[in-house]
């Protein structure tokens, strides 16, 4: 082994660590730039181009991530990972159309379905495809039926569709696997909020604010069914 190639080994893992520990440090912008330099020299290598879509990501900078996710892709063509990433980045920068097309090539990969469908369900959400949304979140929770956030989303849908009774069946779906979820006990308030039945609204605003008491909104919710209820006391 030649001493220059004990250099460029040394030399590149200098490189990664200082790359690693800005990451940690948050410090995106020289963190980029080690990944650039480390990517120059080997421009296919999978784990570079995922930080550098990573940092992107967490630097609220999704457009700039895209065309790492998208070279991941091109390299290896059948890289779930990355497209489930791109397919959330396309859903954020509005792009629905794009991200249902990305995603579905990844569902038919047939792998990490759950997921796959977990993005599929939350952009056809807001796309306002209810029914095609349903459809991806139920997916997700046969295949894992301890996502709480699916069943969250689940029952966020049917709320909006005045399908009171599936909303609550959802949301304690939910609470069957974590009771103190407080978005979970929070979104249920509502919807009993919607039905009338003050007992049980009161209930789960005092669940939700149990496990995180500053909440704002839920203290502003709450306060207002109290208000309504005459229960001005409390």
């Amino acid at each position: 082994m030649s001493e220059q190639f004990i250099t460029n080994v040394n030399e590149k893992n200098l490189i990664l660590t200082r790359a690693q520990g800005a990451v940690i440090a948050r410090d995106f912008t020289t963190a980029a730039v080690l990944y650039k330099q480390l990517l120059r020299d080997e421009p296919s290598n999978v784990d570079y181009l995922k930080e550098l879509g990573s940092i992107y990501v967490k630097n609220n900078e999704d457009e700039k991530a895209i065309p790492y996710y998208e070279q991941i892709i091109t390299f290896y063509p059948h890289y779930i990972e990355a497209m489930n990433s791109l397919g959330a980045i396309y859903r954020r920068l509005g792009r629905y159309e794009e991200s249902i097309g990305i995603l579905q090539r990844a569902v038919d990969e047939g792998r990490d379905a759950a997921s796959v469908n977990y993005n599929l369900g939350f952009t056809y959400k807001e796309m306002g495809n209810f029914d095609d949304a349903i459809d991806a979140f139920n997916l997700v929770v046969n295949e894992n039926p301890d996502d709480v956030l699916a069943y969250n989303h689940l029952g966020r849908i049917y709320h909006s569709q005045k399908k009171y009774d599936k909303a609550i069946a959802s949301y304690k779906r939910g609470l069957q696997i974590d009771q103190n979820h407080p978005i979970l006990n929070y979104n249920l308030a509502h919807v009993y909020e919607a039905t009338k039945n003050v007992t049980d609204a009161i209930r789960c605003y005092q669940a939700a604010l149990k496990t995180r008491p500053g909440w704002v909104d839920a203290i502003n919710d709450f306060s207002e069914l109290l208000i309504k209820s005459q229960k001005n006391k409390e």
